[in-house]
């Protein structure tokens, strides 16, 4: 059995200093979903996503996950997700 030893770098740069992010997470484990935004964090900043940018909201729980993104998707904050998600939906 093999292990999973990670992504190849990918041949193209990324430019992340226009991108605007917003991590929505649940609550119910604390202790993995907080490695998970800090892992997630980290990576965006090191591809140049200055920290004004990136947005974090915590839910209590899976079943307020898509509300939750549904709201920044059509908050005037994120401009550009709202649309992309239009565009999504007329298809």
């Amino acid at each position: 059995m093999s292990s999973l030893k990670g992504l190849t770098p990918s041949p193209l740069p990324f430019v992340g200093a226009p991108l605007r992010i917003a991590i929505v997470h649940a609550r119910w484990n604390k202790p993995v979903i907080d490695a998970l935004v800090a892992g997630a964090v980290a990576k965006l900043k090191q591809h140049g996503v200055k920290d004004h940018n990136i947005a974090i909201q915590s839910v209590p729980g899976s079943f307020e996950l898509p509300l939750a993104c549904q709201r920044y998707v059509l908050s005037p904050r994120v401009p550009l997700g709202r649309r992309v998600w239009r565009e999504m939906l007329m298809r």
